[in-house]
C-alpha cells in the first residue's frame, strides 16, 4: 500500500481501517523493508485501526514529517511490540516537549493521549487505543504503552486518568495494584496526577502500598494528587494516608485535593 501512495503528494488525511482479524499480515509473504521510504509531504492527519503488526510494516515504509494528528486503535491484544511506531513518531517530532498525557477508560476500549502544553498554537496529538473490554487488559495495555514509550515521557508534568462519560457506573475497577505501579513508573517528572471517580479506588490502593523507602520509587516528582471523590474526612483520605505520610517523611510531600473532573 505504501508504494501506491507515493504519487499522492497532496494527500493531507489518510485513514486505514480494518475489521478484525483481516488486518493481520502474512509474515511468510512479508517483503523486506525498502532502503528509502515513501514520502508523503502534505500528510497532516492519519487514522489507523487494525493489528499492530500491520501498522508496524506500513509505517516502516513511509515518511510524513508534517504529521500533526495520529489516532491509532489496536484490536484486543494483550502483548505487542511497536518499535517502528516509536521510531516513526520520534522522526516526525510529534511528541517533542509534550507536558500533558491522559488515559481514558471505557466499556469496550481504553485510550492513551499525548499532546503539547495548553495554550500553544499547535494541534498535534498522538492517541493510542485498545479495543479491549476487560479492565485488567486495559491497564496492562497502558503499562506496555508507557513502558515502550518511556523515553518520550520525562517531559510530562500532568497526568489525567478518567473514564468516558458512558462508562457503566456499576463497573468497579478491582485490578491488581502491580499494573498501575508499572504504568506510573516511566512518569518521572509528573507533578500533578488527577484521577476520576471510577478508577481512583484501585489506584489509591496501589499507592497505599508505597511506604517507607518505596514511597518515591514511583512518581518521584509528584506534589499534587487530585481525586474526584475526595473529602478531607472521607474514606479516600484514610486509604491514601500511609502514602502521604511516607512522602512527607521522605521530604517529597504530596498535597491531596478535590478534582472537579
Amino acid at each position: 500500500m505504501a508504494t501506491s501512495l507515493s504519487a499522492l503528494t497532496r494527500l493531507r488525511s489518510l485513514a486505514i481501517v480494518f475489521e478484525f482479524p483481516a488486518s493481520r499480515p502474512d509474515r511468510r509473504g512479508r517483503r523486506p523493508l525498502p532502503l528509502t521510504r515513501v514520502v508523503l509531504p502534505a500528510l497532516t492527519n492519519m487514522t489507523f485501526q487494525g493489528d499492530n503488526e500491520y501498522l508496524e510494516d506500513f509505517i516502516a515504509r513511509i515518511d510524513a514529517l508534517r504529521l500533526n494528528v495520529f489516532h491509532i486503535t489496536f484490536f484486543n491484544q494483550l502483548v505487542f511490540d511497536i518499535p517502528q511506531l516509536l521510531q516513526f513518531i520520534t522522526h516526525t517530532g510529534m511528541t517533542k516537549s509534550y507536558n500533558w498525557a491522559g488515559m481514558a477508560f471505557g466499556d469496550d476500549h481504553v485510550e492513551f493521549s499525548h499532546r503539547p502544553p495548553e495554550g500553544t498554537d499547535t494541534l498535534r496529538q498522538l492517541a493510542l487505543r485498545n479495543s479491549s473490554s476487560w479492565i485488567d487488559w486495559q491497564v496492562s495495555f497502558m503499562a506496555q504503552i508507557c513502558g515502550q514509550y518511556s523515553f518520550l515521557l520525562p517531559s510530562v508534568e500532568q497526568l489525567d486518568i478518567c473514564e468516558y462519560y458512558r462508562w457503566k457506573s456499576h463497573w468497579q475497577v478491582d485490578s491488581d495494584e502491580t499494573p498501575w505501579l508499572e504504568l506510573f513508573r516511566p512518569f518521572t517528572a509528573v507533578r500533578t496526577l488527577r484521577i476520576s471517580r471510577h478508577t481512583q479506588s484501585s489506584i489509591v490502593r496501589a499507592l497505599q502500598g508505597l511506604t517507607g523507602e518505596r514511597a518515591i520509587e514511583v512518581l518521584p516528582a509528584l506534589d499534587g494528587l487530585y481525586l474526584e471523590d475526595y473529602q478531607p474526612s472521607g474514606p479516600e483520605q484514610k486509604a491514601i494516608g500511609p502514602f502521604i505520610a511516607a512522602r512527607q517523611y521522605s521530604d517529597h510531600p504530596v498535597a491531596v485535593h478535590h478534582w472537579e473532573g
